[in-house]
């Protein structure tokens, strides 16, 4: 599981709603594993995310676990 500094998981937990995160930011800030969010995504289930070209992911910080999936690209 990824872990950040408490300062960071501060930071993260007060961006606003419409920030976009990493794979490694979302993990932490939802407490589980980085391949737990890619298993979710596999399965089409889990947080919102954007995917950005072919292979870059971002998760919207104010979405929960909804089963929504956004392709910005």
């Amino acid at each position: 599981m990824t872990t950040l500094s408490a300062a960071v998981l501060r930071e993260l937990h007060q961006l606003p709603d419409d920030a976009l995160l990493d794979t490694h930011e979302a993990a932490a800030f939802l407490h589980i594993s980085p391949r737990t969010l890619a298993w979710y995504r596999t399965h089409r289930i889990g947080p919102v995310y954007a995917k950005i070209g072919r292979v870059t992911v971002r998760y919207k910080v104010g979405e929960g676990i909804t089963g929504k999936v956004v392709d910005a690209g």
